[in-house]
């Protein structure tokens, strides 16, 4: 019974030592110490060499690497290594996602090259690549992996993992990763608050659709005190007032609009329903066409004025020939 509760009481603290630390049997961490360039030049070091199948995704491990940056000023980033269906194993190539940082980046983590190991599983070959740690000029890190690869001296087989040593190599200057590169999904409310400006890089943002085909997919209505867009000015149709331009007569807009049912260069009813219309784009047409049409009312406006001069002269030749009465008084026509 004594020898029992010996046992017992042995497995509660290695229960606990298990929580204080934790530390799973499958699941291991290890910091790797320093990784410092103490010098103006950058240093590239070898984290570790992982192993994986070019085939087989199931023999697949995780691994992720933290930095902490200690000099210059603090930053932080965690890196999750994947070599999963599509990504090494099967097709593609490995990747390293970036889903956590923190200040200013003097360091990045990235892959070396390669290479093959004499070694298959299920007769695909086994393959491996180093995992790299590049430090910019003066620059201290500390490494913290987490990994459930299996840990060897030297990589034969899949799913494994050697850790290298942190003798530096002179590397030229690099550029930095400081933001995430992973996708972002959440079930709740989306909410930026920052005091500063906001923008997208790259891509399409769609609100009501999945597969946004402009820089900004709206599938509903939109509500603004102002919506401005900019256009080239060249485009701009004050070249309509310039003087030689082919301003086309009424007579021919008019067979145009018989053929077609729209004005020229107008979208139909047609393309508007299937292809949307171009706001910016349109209001250069519409303005277009009310420039025209001033014209043809400024030319109608002369032919009018000319019209009542050409009838105010007859008016005069007409009473000037007229015979006179009896009573020697002009009649005058109006």
């Amino acid at each position: 019974m004594k020898s029992i509760n010996i046992l017992a009481l042995l497995l509660t603290q290695l229960i606990g030592l298990n929580i204080a630390y934790g530390q799973d049997a499958l699941i291991k961490t290890k910091n790797l110490g320093n990784f410092t360039s103490p010098d103006n030049q950058a240093r590239e070091f070898k984290l570790f060499d992982l192993s994986y199948n070019t085939h087989h995704w199931q023999n697949g491990a995780s691994v992720i690497v933290e930095v902490f940056q200690d000099f210059y000023s603090p930053a932080y980033a965690k890196y999750v290594i994947n070599f999963g269906y599509g990504k090494g194993a099967n097709y593609g190539d490995g990747q390293i996602y970036q889903v956590e940082n923190f200040g200013s980046h003097e360091f990045t983590v990235a892959f070396g090259n390669k290479s093959g190991l004499n070694t298959q599983s299920s007769g695909y070959p086994n393959e491996k690549i180093p995992v790299m740690l590049k430090v910019k000029a003066y620059i201290v890190c500390r490494v913290k992996v987490t990994y459930t690869y299996n840990e060897v001296a030297s990589v034969v087989n899949h799913s494994e993992i050697a850790f290298g040593n942190t003798i530096g190599t002179v590397t030229p200057d690099f550029p930095t990763q400081t933001m995430a590169n992973t996708a972002m999904w959440t079930t709740g409310s989306l909410r930026v608050e920052g005091l500063d400006n906001h923008y997208i890089s790259q891509g399409n943002v769609g609100i009501g659709t999945k597969n946004p085909q402009d820089k900004l997919s709206v599938n509903g209505k939109i509500r603004a005190h102002e919506i401005r867009v900019t256009t080239a000015t060249a485009d701009w149709p004050d070249y309509v007032f310039k003087e030689g331009y082919n301003l086309k007569p009424l007579s021919e807009i008019e067979r145009y609009i018989k053929i077609n049912g729209h004005l020229p260069e107008v979208p139909s009813a047609t393309e508007a329903g299937v292809n949307g219309v171009a706001l910016g784009e349109l209001n250069k047409i519409l303005l277009k066409k009310v420039e025209e049409l001033t014209l043809h009312a400024i030319e109608t406006k002369k032919q009018l004025q000319q019209q009542d001069k050409e009838i105010t002269a007859l008016k005069q030749l007409i009473n000037t020939h007229l015979p006179t009465t009896s009573s020697d008084t002009s009649v005058e026509i109006h």
